[in-house]
């Protein structure tokens, strides 16, 4: 999912939801 995080390091609002997305993907994994 490199390409989904890269189009949201495009957005400054989006960083912040890769921020919680990260967080998210770490705790299922």
């Amino acid at each position: 999912m490199y390409d989904f995080e890269v189009l949201i390091m495009h957005n400054s609002l989006g960083f912040v939801c890769m921020h919680y997305c990260g967080q998210l993907e770490r705790d299922t994994y």
